[in-house]
């Protein structure tokens, strides 16, 4: 029922990191939402489950907005290599736009991984995460 997820990291069948281990649903998302797929029986029957999922982003257009955490460094290191090539300093511009876009590979590494995370048959499942309470 909410209307402001952006993205959807997990789905549990009890709120998690309270135990040790609480069962995680393999879901797919489409233009509608979230689908459960392997919704087991039983206790599972009340329909609630516990979603993981990260804030819709809504950009902002004034300068007093904030930077995702997930572009600083990249932007950072960015800016201030601008500010090397400005001031003549080519090879430390260089340089620190090499930082500057491994920052960037290393986020865009993590939405890959939470990609395959989402896809159906990626997931290692094994008895012991599956067992029934």
């Amino acid at each position: 029922s909410k209307s402001n997820i952006g993205q959807f990291l997990r789905i549990h069948r009890n709120q998690p990191f309270v135990r040790n281990s609480e069962l995680e649903y393999d879901f797919y998302v489409d233009s509608s939402g979230a689908h459960i797929i392997n919704q087991a029986g039983g206790t599972d029957q009340t329909g609630n489950v516990y979603v993981t999922y990260k804030k819709e982003f809504t950009p902002v257009a004034t300068a007093s907005s904030t930077v995702p955490q997930e572009f600083f460094y990249y932007l950072a290191h960015n800016a201030y290599a601008d500010f090397l090539r400005m001031d003549g300093q080519v090879e430390k511009a260089i340089i620190e736009e090499q930082i500057g876009e491994k920052y960037l590979d290393i986020e865009l590494s993590k939405l890959e991984i939470l990609t395959n995370n989402n896809t159906v048959g990626k997931r290692v499942s094994t008895y012991v995460n599956k067992q029934s309470r």
